[in-house]
């Protein structure tokens, strides 16, 4: 079932102001020297185009590539990979801020290998054996 819309009203033609004439100024009658012009913008230094915001610019930034020296050979490592690198070697140094930081993470992450391999588990013989052939197929 359609529902039908009523198509709004075109907006009423404003008299042309003459000479010395009797055009009101008021509510909704904007002086005409004061109205916009026609193809122009009426907010011309608004948001620009491609403005980022603040999630993509943390994105890009945090997917950066730095040379990070690892026993002595540069590699490039993403930001976000440094960052993790760094928090889990202050952990082991014993810094508890890390550590207190970590733990939580750590804790999820076992929940869902522990929630996977129950999933795992459930799984009938010949949905393991489908599995099996296509792990197989992608690996080669």
């Amino acid at each position: 079932m359609k529902i039908r819309r009523n198509k709004p009203a075109a907006a009423p033609e404003l008299p042309a102001p003459q000479n010395n004439s009797a055009y009101e100024v008021g509510y909704a009658k904007p002086p005409v020297h004061t109205r916009f012009q026609a193809g122009q913008s009426g907010n011309p230094k608004g948001r620009t185009k491609g403005h980022k915001n603040f999630n993509t610019l943390l994105r890009q930034t945090l997917n950066q590539l730095i040379e990070v020296v690892k026993s002595g050979t540069k590699h490039k490592m993403p930001k976000y990979a440094v960052m993790i690198t760094t928090l889990v070697n202050k952990a082991l140094q014993g810094d508890m801020r890390a550590i207190n930081v970590l733990l939580p993470y750590i804790l999820k992450m076992e929940q869902a290998e522990k929630e996977i391999a129950q999933k795992v588990a459930a799984l009938s013989q010949n949905d393991k054996e489908i599995l099996a052939m296509y792990v197989n197929r992608t690996e080669k």
